[in-house]
């Protein structure tokens, strides 16, 4: 069983084939690696609206904080509706100037 080879032939034939095969490696890895960047760009995309993201949530008020202002609020409410009460007097008491001075207007206007 001695078949004979010829090495020429049967080299670049191997060759050939390993090139191929290197080839189809290096595509496929390509491709692979241009996935893994872009990933790696998603990811940092990410991580930066994440950054933004904790750094609006550090501003926002606590719980405690939103208590205490719902309570100032709560008592500037009771404050403005007694300015509101006062303010209402005050419009009551320009009324009845208005009359006042009209009757005097109409008193000087008739008499001269």
């Amino acid at each position: 069983m001695n078949i004979p080879v010829d090495l020429t032939l049967s080299a670049g034939v191997i060759v050939t084939v390993l090139l191929a095969i290197i080839g189809w490696l290096q595509m496929r890895w390509g491709a692979l690696s241009k996935r893994v960047d872009d990933q790696a760009a998603r990811v940092e995309g990410h991580a930066a609206r994440l950054t933004s993201a904790e750094a609006v949530i550090r501003t926002l008020p606590a719980r405690d904080e939103l208590h205490r202002i719902e309570v100032s609020l709560a008592s500037m409410s009771g404050d403005m509706k007694t300015v509101s009460a006062l303010l209402a007097g005050q419009r009551d008491l320009m009324q009845r100037m208005e009359s006042v001075v009209a009757r005097h207007e109409d008193h000087l206007l008739t008499k001269r």
